[in-house]
């Protein structure tokens, strides 16, 4: 019988400070994540590209080659961060039909 693989987590990196992940807001469904939404999402020539959160308390952040080829993020959509580190990109749909926010979060909208 053949052996079942799971697949490899991969932790893609981003350019943003971990400290600044912190301060996102944070959602639950079956785990609890940090989140934002993004307003537009500017690609660059090299494969890269620069995620503009909707809320105005944070601050543009840019992401990896291999981040955009792997979550192919568009404006509307939602920036992951998992509690194990693990960074990704959900659609709106997706996101707001999985998860909810904790109203605990402070940041404004």
């Amino acid at each position: 019988m053949a052996k079942k693989l799971k697949p490899k987590q991969i932790i893609i990196p981003t350019l943003i400070d971990p400290k600044v992940i912190e301060l996102f807001p944070t959602f639950t469904s079956s785990k609890v994540v940090s989140a934002c939404e993004i307003k537009t999402v500017i690609r660059s020539m090299d494969g890269t590209a620069v995620l503009t959160p909707k809320n105005k308390d944070f601050a543009p952040f840019k992401v990896q080659k291999s981040f955009m080829v792997r979550y192919l993020a568009k404006s509307g959509g939602y920036f992951v961060v998992y509690s194990d580190g693990k960074r990704a990109f959900q659609s709106k749909e997706m996101f707001e039909n999985s998860y909810s926010e904790n109203k605990e979060t402070k940041t404004k909208k």
